[in-house]
């Protein structure tokens, strides 16, 4: 079963990510074969998204309208989630721009730092049962 993973900030930022154009241009230069489709009825959809293929398996890639979200679709700990978040990392290296991988409960978090790799992704995961966020970043959550 696939999992679904964000990429975002943290907390509130004026910084963003990467445009639409830029998602789709960068998409398919790191995956030439990858099917591109490109939506956005109301702010809450992706408006483009990009399915490259790992080890045999499409992994759903959206980028969101405002620029600040990408998500991704898969099993953390075989290629693909891992690969997909440091290439997000890489569309915009400003290490200003703090970036977090986070599940959709919200279980768990990887900081990620321009240059990360997907090997040191799956390696850094942090559990929320053993680590509070919201304790050890209040910066981001208001603590």
């Amino acid at each position: 079963m696939s999992e679904r993973y964000s990429i975002l900030p943290p907390g509130p930022t004026a910084l963003t990510i990467a445009d639409k154009d830029t998602f789709i241009r960068a998409a398919r230069a790191q995956w030439p074969r990858c099917r591109i489709v490109q939506a956005g009825l109301s702010p809450e959809d992706s408006d483009a998204d990009a399915y490259p293929v790992f080890e045999g398996y499409e992994v759903e890639i959206c980028h969101f309208p405002e620029n600040k979200v990408i998500s991704c679709s898969g099993p953390f700990n075989q290629p693909g989630v891992a690969e997909v978040a440091a290439w997000v990392r890489s569309l915009n290296p400003d290490p200003n721009l703090v970036l977090w991988l986070t599940d959709t409960f919200f279980t768990g978090h990887v900081v990620l730092t321009p240059g990360i790799t997907a090997d040191e992704i799956r390696a850094s995961w942090v559990d929320h049962a053993e680590h509070d966020p919201t304790v050890e970043y209040p910066e981001y959550f208001g603590n």
